[in-house]
């Protein structure tokens, strides 16, 4: 008898569940115009677009209010070419093509035109201050750059040489400036200065027809669109365009593009064609659902989460580029910590409240509603649950030195006031089966309890001003991270490898450690330091070795990790939340600035939530897809998936017709070393095919 196993990647509703990116436009009020550029402030509250180009003259408008109303500026008529502003949206510059450069210095309101001379201007960019301007001139005679140090009072023409139809961007300091020509006949180069303008160097990329670049506001990110008519490609640079690579997007007539501040997302405009989004540093990009239109330009808030599409026709804004996050709870609190179930259903988070002390929410339904537990209300510093929801536990600290621990047994139900001593308890952790609870003290102790936290022993881990603890899912192996923001010193990572009998320091360098996570395995950490500019490092072998990741520097508050440890969500503290699905390799811009201050995820990745100060609390979700494998421990072949955030039903059949499947009436068990859904399957004769199906 031969017996052969087929396994099958999860169906849902008879078909392959591969969630796509979206991105919704809308029309805004602003009359129908050749509208030719587009410039946003840093949160895409005020923008300015300007119509003309090089075809008729138009007018200036400018919006205070998101794009939601539209007003004319008293700027003359002009053929206007591009328009820049300062990160607050205060002062703002357009520049005419045969005519001169305007500024203004209320939002868009008054223009006023500078000493530069007339001249056939095609590019502008400005500092994040407005102090800096670059402005570009179109021709090989009488062309070249200019830069202004005054909010363009004055001019002073650099030594970048004369190019045809030239686009500028600049850093956020104006220090770090890029050009790029279309060049005459045969394509353009792409320039860059790294001293505002005084000198310029040719880079090594390829000579194109350059239609528009873009920066992050460090200067090192870089992308630049190529608009031959033939099919043009988009080049991104992560080195401050010492090297340029082609990216993935498809060969188009690329004509606009934009940067958000760190230069994680992109979008990028096609002339006669739609608009794409890339969320990751350019490495994919994403079709958008913006209409078929003459896209002459595009801007973007400085997180990526607002953008502004104009061409000949309508305004188009966007604004989800949250589009998966929900805020499921208003409640404004100072919130601190939360934790959730293995699928993501139960969840918990605490805060401090607006006076020092608050509750211990709960949410049974994926957040969809909250409500305040019996537990008492307390500085609460951090929360903890077991896989399945039931144990749960919370810290108190507040640096007063009289917090405790609380313990329930009954999925928050009821509380307990812990044995553990009184502290400055600053996190929690506990196994997937919520046995084994690791609790640290800011400026103290760890503390290990292996009875659901009814006794409490201090392990031999040296007192610290410990912020961050993780744990594997059988509380094995744990990471405990040291980082002490009030006075900004730096710590290091510690870890343990026997439930905290023992520790060891670990080699990755002293930084001020915010977060910590672990996959249930242990063997993926990944750590999160902040306070200023701070980066996130990887272990994939259970921190004896550190690398730093390719996510931005950053003020990092919070990191979750999926069982695997392929899936991370991190967050900054007053800026966006990062998703990755490759281990850290790289990161997606997933959610808008916020005052992000922890992140919880399900074990596949696939339910994330979030809690943020005098804010809500915010839900994530994909439709998961649980994989199936199949091993053989015994005699008989074992099935494995981990768990998934939302329901699933195994079935089996002994073809892949549509008909014929039956539900496997065998429940699973739970390994809770590896939080996978396990069963094993009986031999049979023929062929045997298994699916998950939502």
């Amino acid at each position: 008898m031969t017996t052969r196993y087929f396994l099958l990647i999860v169906l849902a509703s008879g078909g392959l569940v591969k969630p796509a990116s979206a991105q919704n436009w809308t029309a805004t009020s602003a009359p129908v115009q050749g509208w030719w550029a587009a410039t946003s402030s840093a949160d895409s509250v005020k923008y300015a677009v300007v119509a003309g180009g090089y075809l008729n003259a138009g007018p200036i408008y400018f919006s205070k209010n998101s794009g939601a109303a539209w007003v004319l500026s008293d700027a003359p008529s002009a053929y206007w070419m591009s328009a820049a502003a300062s990160s607050d949206g205060t002062k703002l510059a357009a520049v005419a093509l045969g005519g001169s450069i305007y500024v203004s210095t209320n939002s868009g309101a008054h223009w006023t035109a500078t000493s530069a001379p007339i001249r056939q201007w095609w590019g502008v960019a400005s500092s994040a201050d407005g102090n800096k301007l670059v402005a570009s001139v179109d021709g090989v005679a009488n062309g070249g750059i200019y830069t202004s140090k005054d909010s363009g009072a004055t001019w002073k023409q650099t030594s970048a040489p004369y190019q045809v139809e030239v686009s500028v961007a600049s850093s956020a300091d104006g220090v770090h400036l890029v050009s790029a020509a279309y060049g005459n006949g045969t394509g353009g180069a792409i320039s860059t200065s790294t001293n505002s303008g005084a000198t310029w160097t040719v880079t090594s990329a390829p000579n194109l027809y350059w239609s528009a670049v873009a920066s992050s506001a460090d200067g090192n990110k870089l992308v630049a669109v190529d608009d031959d008519r033939s099919g043009g490609l988009i080049y991104t640079s992560t080195n401050a365009g010492a090297t340029w690579t082609a990216s993935s997007a498809p060969r188009e007539v690329w004509w606009s593009v934009a940067s958000s501040a760190d230069g994680s997302t992109l979008v990028a405009g096609v002339l006669v064609g739609s608009v794409y989004i890339s969320t990751n540093f350019g490495a994919t990009w994403n079709l958008t659902s913006a209409n078929t239109e003459d896209w002459q330009a595009v801007a973007s808030s400085a997180d990526g989460g607002k953008l502004l599409a104009v061409g000949y026709g309508p305004i188009y804004v966007s604004a989800n580029a949250s589009a998966n996050w929900t805020q499921s709870s208003s409640l404004t609190e100072d919130w601190r910590s939360i934790a959730n179930s293995a699928d993501g259903a139960k969840l918990l988070a605490v805060s401090r409240g607006v006076s020092g002390a608050g509750p211990v929410y709960l949410s049974t339904n994926a957040g969809t509603t909250w409500a305040a537990s019996s537990a008492p209300s307390a500085n609460w510093e951090s929360v903890a649950s077991s896989a399945d929801g039931d144990v749960l536990a919370a810290v108190a600290g507040g640096y007063s030195g009289t917090g405790s621990i609380y313990i329930s047994t009954n999925s928050g139900i009821t509380w307990t006031k812990s044995s553990a001593p009184t502290s400055n308890w600053e996190s929690i952790v506990c196994s997937a089966d919520g046995t084994n609870f690791i609790a640290a003290v800011y400026g103290g102790l760890i503390y290990a309890s292996t009875n659901s936290g009814t006794t409490w022993t201090a392990t031999s881990a040296p007192s610290a001003h410990w912020f961050s603890v993780a744990s594997s899912a059988d509380g094995r192996i744990l990471v405990a991270v040291v980082g002490d923001p009030v006075d900004a010193i730096p710590g290091p990572i510690y870890t343990s490898t026997n439930s905290g009998a023992n520790w060891s320091l670990t080699g990755v360098p002293s930084k001020l450690w915010l977060s910590v996570a672990s996959s249930a395995d242990g063997v993926h950490l990944a750590a999160a330091s902040g306070a200023g500019l701070g980066w996130i490092y990887i272990s994939t072998n259970s921190g004896v070795t550190w690398t730093q990741s390719s996510a931005p520097g950053a003020n990092w508050r919070t990191i979750a990790c999926s069982a695997d440890g392929g899936k991370l969500a991190a967050a900054v503290h007053g800026g966006a939340l990062y998703t990755s699905s490759d281990s850290g390799a790289t990161w997606t811009t997933s959610a808008a600035a916020e005052n992000w201050r922890s992140v919880a995820s399900s074990a596949d990745g696939g339910r994330l939530a979030g809690v943020a100060n005098g804010n809500g609390v915010y839900n994530w979700h994909l439709a998961p897809t649980p994989l199936l494998t199949l091993t053989h421990p015994a005699a008989s072949p074992l099935l494995s998936w981990t768990i998934p955030s939302a329901a699933f039903t195994l079935q089996q059949n002994s073809g892949l017709t549509s008909a014929g499947w039956m539900d496997v009436l065998m429940l699973p068990s739970l390994n809770l070393t590896n939080l996978q859904n396990q069963l094993l399957v009986s031999p049979t004769n023929g062929n045997t095919f298994y699916r998950l199906r939502h």
